[in-house]
């Protein structure tokens, strides 16, 4: 990952798996290193949630519908790598929204790739 202000972060998992369809899509993720903060462990056990499969444990609200986005919510967002992806001069940084990873607000990129 990479903010707009050049700051570089990366997190690792020895295992990272999700489940089946039937499964809902959980995530499950262990083992983490390296200098970004560990925030999938918030989202953990969680099921994938879309506008159509609301599956976060937010009683309140659905949160895919909310961040017009689908992604493993639990009843707050701490990463989330599928948000929309503002440029640099629009500074949005107070939209939840948007593509961040704990305090790395504003992302300029996040890659999500199995080895």
């Amino acid at each position: 990952m990479e903010t707009f202000e050049g700051k570089k972060a990366y997190a690792v998992y020895s295992e990272f798996g999700v489940s089946s369809e039937a499964g809902k899509y959980k995530l499950s993720v262990k083992g983490f290193s390296g200098d970004a903060d560990d925030h999938l462990k918030n989202h953990n056990g969680h099921m994938f949630s879309t506008y159509d499969a609301d599956n976060d444990n937010h009683g309140g609200i659905c949160c895919a519908c909310h961040y017009r986005v689908g992604w493993w919510f639990n009843d707050f967002i701490y990463a989330h790598l599928n948000g929309k992806y503002y440029y640099k001069h629009e500074t949005v940084v107070s939209s939840p929204r948007k593509v961040y990873w704990g305090t790395l607000a504003l992302l300029k990129y996040g890659v999500m790739k199995i080895h």
